[in-house]
């Protein structure tokens, strides 16, 4: 694969490149940090190169990661970018997943949860209370262990019976 690393990259562009590499790194509401290196040197290369690959192969970006990395493109990219570059976008990396994290896990992620859960169950019953018997609520049994380390005495009760 050929690359050609670009003359100027605008601070927008490097904005949207760590947003991005958050964003895609969030799996089972979780940043997986794993996902979040792979990502994030995935949208480097994209973002400071011309790439000479498919908007397919593109778009798989863990193969695409592993093209970067079998072919020493990734390795090249890094060097050519500049240590105090990419220490600077790494560290604004860190610095914005650890504030993702904090709010993911504070009392406003889980309001924000809540909002979500509440949002689908009126858009499932259209606002009929009948609906509501109907609705799967297994998704608010996510929020049970998370409210319970921040804390709160929360002790889950059994649905009445009929």
């Amino acid at each position: 694969m050929e690359y050609k690393l670009k003359d100027f990259v605008p601070t927008e562009k490097k904005v949207d490149l760590v947003g991005l590499s958050i964003q895609e790194a969030i799996y089972e509401d979780i940043i997986n940090p794993m996902l979040l290196d792979i990502f994030f040197n995935v949208n480097l290369v994209l973002t400071y190169c011309e790439v000479s690959a498919t908007e397919e192969e593109k778009a798989d970006k863990l193969a695409f990661y592993d093209t970067l990395i079998q072919e020493g493109i990734l390795a090249k990219v890094q060097q050519e970018i500049g240590e105090l570059e990419l220490l600077t976008l790494t560290n604004y990396l860190e610095l914005w997943a650890a504030d993702m994290r904090t709010q993911m896990y504070s009392i406003n992620g889980i309001i924000e949860k809540l909002k979500l859960f509440a949002t689908g169950l009126t858009d499932q019953t259209g606002k009929n209370l009948e609906g509501f018997k109907s609705i799967d609520l297994s998704g608010l049994t996510e929020l049970l262990p998370l409210a319970q380390q921040l804390g709160f005495n929360i002790t889950p009760v059994s649905a009445p019976k009929e």
